[in-house]
């Protein structure tokens, strides 16, 4: 079926079985020459498998015959059948440019380019990212993993089966880790949290790990079979840090276990009520790795990885089944699908809730997405539209920023939608995998619309909606607080922060207010003793005991409620002080890290300190 025509149209070169022979073997191909127009046979050369034989394809000139296949491509002289030069690596469909001076071969999806004057390849980045679509194991997955500073991209080449390290910035090969064709199936790939190694999960339960600067093995861990089989489809197991690997524990049918990849063994094994029972293939990790996301039946379950503490449950109808759920960095915000709440609602939304309170933030009018990411500190979610391509939606805002063009697909028989999509730890970068075998680098931060004036007002305002209970309106206030500038966010915030010791007749007044015969003395008596902030809750713990009138109790419960969001706040604060990162915000954060070690702010604090040490 492999035949080329000399550019004279006189000779008609194929690749054909040696005659008489019923049963073929590698040595027994062979290149036929035929005289065109009579159809005699003039020649005949035996053709070595690891020459190539699946294309052929004659110079401008005739006098060199391209031979290429699955192990190379061989320039032969066609009248003689003497190999001219080797080019090694796949070179499928080989193809000479019309004036003699390049020659193009397919390496899978990519292509690859020859000089044939100068006698060398143009392309040295002759692999390609997988197209992650295929649930075969034994077929390379979408492998791949942004480094921490985006600057490095690691994936699996689909055509050689190496590790291959990309240079985002000039879009270089880095480094090729051969794999030796063993464990070629890489399932899944992380960068180290120093930012030094790679480490990989193979479909044979073994966990691999080298060094960037070598590419040296720094080891291989070899998993228990019964927790990692080699079919299973399940994706993302591991921690995009490469600490963790999540899998069910077949001990207990109602349970998973957490791995550390640093020795090899079990963390803990977390138990799971019969009824409360996760898809673990439904699931999620923030970019960090410290905490996950599980799909039960009773909603969603975010647990801190290292500890296996459940941070919070959301309620039932809030599920992931298109693409798993989407957390941000440090576990605050989680994206996944709800479900109709009416009965005029036909499709299910994709929402935004805070992880501490487990209420609503925003609902993004995204259609069918199979993957999702937060970007820029949660300020941005990130969308692979099945239909419409990557998009990106300001939280902030409501509103959907400029999309980024989709990619031109290289030939009629690829698609040019991103078939996988990655984000920086910083959240700076998003990166989709096309199914081309290409990936885009795109920079989130280019459509963000410049920043909007503020006024002390203003500040005064959202420092108040802080504490809000609507977590919305909250984190709106966080995001707009991010972008101040320093050195006038932070002597702000430090200032606001001081505690005020409340005046104790002033707030014995105010509840005594509470049972006034006159309604706006009543009223403003509520707005005033919320406004004392969480220093008079003993006060007003104290009055709802003491209450005699129905009025004055429900008064006090609901100040007492909205007291207790202004809890919130500290917690909410760390998240901007982490957005700005500043010298200021950190040291800032550095003195809320030394506060009462139970207090959650304290523990956000240290948190955000050693993510943004890395």
């Amino acid at each position: 079926d492999v035949a080329a025509v000399s550019p004279d149209g006189k000779r008609m070169t194929v690749i054909g079985e040696a005659p008489g022979k019923k049963v073929m073997s590698d040595g027994d191909y062979c290149l036929r020459v035929f005289d065109f127009p009579t159809g005699k046979e003039l020649a005949r050369f035996k053709l070595e498998y690891e020459w190539g034989r699946d294309s052929l394809a004659y110079s401008p000139d005739g006098k060199t015959l391209a031979c290429g296949g699955e192990r190379g491509c061989s320039l032969i002289d066609p009248a003689t059948g003497t190999v001219l030069r080797r080019l090694t690596g796949r070179a499928m469909r080989v193809s000479f440019s019309p004036d003699g001076k390049l020659l193009a071969a397919a390496a899978g999806p990519r292509l690859r380019l020859w000089d044939m004057t100068a006698k060398r390849e143009l392309h040295d980045q002759f692999g390609d990212f997988p197209a992650p679509v295929c649930r075969d194991p034994y077929i390379p997955q979408a492998a791949s993993a942004v480094s921490a500073d985006g600057r490095l991209v690691a994936a699996v080449d689909a055509a050689t089966r190496d590790l291959m390290l990309w240079d985002t910035t000039n879009e270089r090969l880095v480094r090729r880790i051969p794999l030796n064709g063993k464990e070629w199936y890489l399932q899944e790939l992380a960068f180290t949290a120093d930012g030094q190694g790679l480490v990989a999960r193979t479909g044979e339960g073994f966990i691999r790990a080298w060094e960037i600067a070598t590419g040296a093995e720094r080891k291989a861990i070899e998993l228990n079979h019964t927790l990692l089989p080699l079919a299973d489809p399940i994706p993302q197991r591991l921690s995009p840090d490469g600490r963790w690997v999540l899998t069910a524990d077949p001990e207990r049918n109602e349970a998973f276990a957490i791995w550390d990849t640093t020795n090899g063994k079990v963390r803990y094994r977390h138990p799971l009520q019969a009824d409360d029972w996760m898809d673990l293939g439904s699931r999620g990790w923030s970019v960090d790795g410290s905490t996950m996301v599980l799909d039960g039946k009773k909603g969603l379950a975010i647990i801190a990885v290292e500890s296996g503490r459940v941070r919070a449950r959301l309620p039932g109808g809030i599920h992931s089944p298109r693409s798993g759920a989407a957390i941000s960095a440090g576990g605050r915000l989680v994206a996944a699908w709800k479900e109709p709440q009416a009965a005029d609602q036909k499709d299910e939304r994709l929402a935004v809730w805070e992880v501490a309170t487990g209420k609503e933030v925003a609902i993004v009018p995204a259609g069918s997405a199979r993957h999702l990411a937060f970007g820029l500190g949660g300020r941005v979610l990130v969308v692979n539209d099945d239909v419409k391509g990557l998009r990106v939606w300001d939280l902030a805002t409501g509103q959907e920023r400029p999309r980024f063009p989709d990619a031109v697909p290289r030939s009629k028989w690829w698609y040019s939608r991103a078939q996988g999509l990655l984000t920086t730890p910083d959240g700076m970068r998003a990166v989709a995998v096309q199914p081309d075998g290409t990936a885009l680098v795109w920079d989130l931060a280019a459509t963000a619309p410049s920043s909007e004036k503020w006024t002390r007002k203003q500040l005064a305002a959202w420092w108040v909606d802080l504490a809000s209970a609507d977590a919305g309106r909250a984190w709106r206030a966080i995001w707009r607080l991010a972008e101040v500038p320093s050195d006038d966010l932070v002597p702000f915030l430090r200032n606001s922060l001081k505690p005020t010791t409340p005046n104790a007749a002033a707030v014995r007044r105010l509840i005594a207010d509470l049972d006034a015969a006159d309604f706006t003395v009543r009223d403003k008596a509520s707005r005033e003793l919320v406004r004392q902030g969480p220093e008079v809750i003993p006060a007003v713990r104290q009055a709802l005991k003491d209450a005699r009138s129905g009025e004055a109790r429900q008064r006090l419960e609901t100040i007492l409620k909205r007291l207790e969001h202004h809890r919130l706040r500290p917690a909410r604060l760390v998240a901007v002080l982490e957005r700005v990162g500043s010298a200021g915000a950190r040291k800032l954060l550095t003195e809320l890290a030394g506060g009462p070690a139970d207090a959650p702010e304290t523990r956000e604090a240290k948190a955000a300190l050693r993510r943004l040490s890395k």
